[in-house]
Parts: structure tokens; C-alpha cells; sequence
């Protein structure tokens, strides 16, 4: 929790699963519960990109926590590299 004007601030988040033709979210509540929402799924890339834009203003989300897949050697793969372009 955050501290604002000496009391503490809960946070709230989206959590976003990036993949090419669908992206899973989640949220994060202040109460730390996360629960699943459904996938951004529209047809063009940036139909799903106004999606998650549209959720994060409606859930007023403090913050996005994105997923990053890391390899099982712990390299970053063509996967990581599609998150890092879809974070710029």
C-alpha cells in the first residue's frame, strides 16, 4: 500500500496476458484479490489494445502488471520479445 497524505493507499491493478490474437486480463482489487476477466479478443490488434485501454480507465487501475515468458533456461525467447513490443 501506498502512503498519501500519511495514510495508507491501496492500489489497484490489471493484469494483462499478451499474446498475438488474444490478451488475457485479470484485475487486482484493494483487497488484493485478483480475479480473472474475460480476454480481450477483437478482431485487429488494435481493437484489443483499446480493450484493455477501456478496462484500465473503468477499473481505474493504478497500475498494469504484464506477463513475461521467460524460457525454461531462463533466456528470453521471440515470445518476450512480441511482450516488450506490445509494452512500447
Amino acid at each position: 500500500a501506498l502512503k498519501k497524505g500519511g495514510r495508507a493507499r491501496t492500489m489497484r491493478f490489471l493484469g494483462i496476458d499478451y499474446g498475438e490474437r488474444r490478451i488475457g486480463l485479470s484485475y487486482g482489487d484493494e483487497l488484493g484479490v485478483a480475479v480473472p476477466l474475460p480476454a480481450a479478443t477483437e478482431a485487429t490488434a488494435e481493437a484489443r489494445l483499446a480493450r484493455v485501454v477501456q478496462l484500465a480507465r473503468e477499473r481505474r487501475a493504478d497500475a498494469l502488471v504484464v506477463g513475461y515468458p521467460y524460457n525454461m533456461d531462463g533466456s528470453v525467447g521471440f515470445k518476450a520479445r512480441e511482450v516488450d513490443a506490445f509494452v512500447e
